[in-house]
């Protein structure tokens, strides 16, 4: 668990991407604090689960050299938020870092289930990121065998979830599976205490060196 935290500790460095980003004398807060380790885990420090087409490629901008992105995605069927502040078929903005595999951008029509939480950005509303970076984000699989269209089968699947491992979650269990693992608010409260005592402890460290 610790290491996976200092993982994104240094990521977040050598991105230049801290908690905050003063913009336009504005804050936005994108501290990327959970690590879930499963599944489960994911869901409990996931305050709004939902399935959305992405509507529009990426779009950019700057702040300290680094780039963001934001993309519209329209909600195609909303799964959980535990604050009710999103509707069926509302369209949000996902946002993003440009990281590679560690944050990989959404495309243009293409079907996502996100486990998201909201954040600040200046000049735009009803912004949000994945929880987890990359593990909080999957692609969406119909299941072509199926004769019936009204209730067709997918399965949600993500490449890279754990140690280069395919994780695929069918639709049939996934709203079992988030009834059961209900967002946990003191969870993401404690990732995030225990990212500030790290990144306490590197500033430490980095001090003496000096």
């Amino acid at each position: 668990m610790k290491k996976i935290i200092i993982l994104l500790i240094i990521i977040l460095s050598l991105c230049g991407c801290s908690n905050k980003i003063d913009k336009d004398n504005s804050v936005v807060d994108v501290e990327l604090a959970e690590t879930p380790s499963s599944f489960e885990e994911l869901l409990e420090q996931s305050p709004v689960i939902l399935e959305a087409k992405v509507l529009e490629n990426p779009e950019s901008f700057n702040y300290k050299d680094q780039t963001y992105y934001l993309s519209k995605i329209k909600v195609i069927d909303l799964l959980r938020d535990s604050d009710a502040l999103i509707n069926e078929k509302d369209e949000i903005l996902l946002f993003q870092n440009d990281l590679g595999d560690i944050d990989p951008l959404v495309n243009k029509n293409e079907n996502i289930l996100c486990c998201l939480v909201k954040i600040e950005v200046p000049g735009y509303e009803n912004v949000y990121r994945t929880v987890g970076l990359y593990k909080g984000k999957f692609k969406v699989e119909n299941d072509k065998s199926s004769n019936s269209t009204s209730n067709v089968s997918k399965k949600y699947y993500n490449e890279n979830f754990n140690k280069n491992e395919k994780l695929t979650i069918d639709s049939k269990d996934l709203k079992e599976l988030i009834k059961t693992n209900k967002f946990k608010k003191e969870v993401n409260q404690k990732s995030k205490d225990e990212m500030e005592d790290l990144k306490e402890q590197e500033l430490i460290k980095n001090m003496n060196k000096n």
